[in-house]
């Protein structure tokens, strides 16, 4: 399930230069995988290809919200969020702060916490880019998905330890007869 919290992203296509690149940074990321694993459903994946596929060329974004505990990451929702970083939006994004708290309010009434933020990097890595660790705080999932012009095409996760961002695994969670029942 999604949660669409804008009705529509505002773009400036014209101020955006398609000479623009996001440099993924090795030095900010260590071998080795995180502790913790990124639990999605299919449809959350679908969703989140969706949406990405949707903005491209800018970046799209959001949060994930579920519950967390130090080995693994469940993804309840999938927020959508306002991209406010017009001037820019091609390589880097503003999660709106209204949306923000629409999802922590939405959240907590379902007793979850808001467990990760997701963008899309469109024509660069699914890695995180230095403006991405600078923004990044420990204790959250960062997915990040790649896409170009044909599509999504790689969904990675990352975790900020020690000022460094390490790679989460992505799980995909088992469908249950009871979700399945719901998305038909």
């Amino acid at each position: 399930m999604i949660s669409d919290l804008s009705e529509s992203v505002t773009r400036s296509s014209a101020t955006q230069s398609s000479a623009t690149l996001i440099t993924a940074v090795d030095a900010v990321t260590v071998p080795g995988v995180a502790a913790t694993e990124l639990w999605l459903t299919g449809v959350q994946r679908r969703d989140l290809a969706y949406l990405v596929e949707a903005s491209y060329p800018f970046e799209a974004c959001g949060l994930l919200v579920g519950s967390a505990d130090t080995e693994r990451v469940d993804v309840q929702d999938v927020f959508h969020a306002r991209n406010l970083n017009v001037e820019r939006a091609r390589d880097r994004f503003l999660l709106d702060p209204d949306d923000h708290m629409a999802a922590d309010r939405s959240a907590r009434a379902r007793g979850l916490d808001i467990v990760g933020i997701w963008h899309s990097h469109p024509d660069h890595p699914a890695r995180p880019s230095i403006t991405d660790l600078e923004a990044a705080w420990e204790g959250f999932s960062y997915l990040i998905i790649s896409t170009t012009a044909s599509g999504a095409n790689d969904f990675r996760s990352w975790r900020l330890q020690g000022g460094k961002f390490i790679e989460e695994k992505i799980r995909e969670t088992p469908q249950t007869s009871s979700s399945s029942e719901e998305e038909s």
